[in-house]
């Protein structure tokens, strides 16, 4: 029975689900940057700024967290920039 399923139990397999991918991590990246980009165009105030700063920052922290990502990042950029 224990072949059936694979060398991982049923746990394993809920948690290893949870644990997001790089295409996650990719499309996250992108969608935050996306919402960043409008705001870095139309930000005058001091506190307009300081969220512009809090939005690249989510961006960057995403894009830290995953390793595999440097190797898309000019795909991330050519999204970021044209859309």
């Amino acid at each position: 029975m224990n072949n059936l399923r694979g060398s991982m139990g049923l746990t394993e397999m809920k948690n290893a689900r949870k644990t997001p991918t790089t295409i996650d991590n990719f499309q996250q990246a992108v969608n935050l940057g996306k919402n960043a980009a409008p705001l870095t165009r139309i930000a005058k105030t001091k506190a307009e700024w300081y969220q512009v700063g809090i939005e690249w920052q989510r961006t960057i922290e995403i894009l830290k967290k995953d390793q595999n990502l440097v190797l898309i990042r000019p795909l991330a950029e050519f999204i970021l920039c044209y859309n």
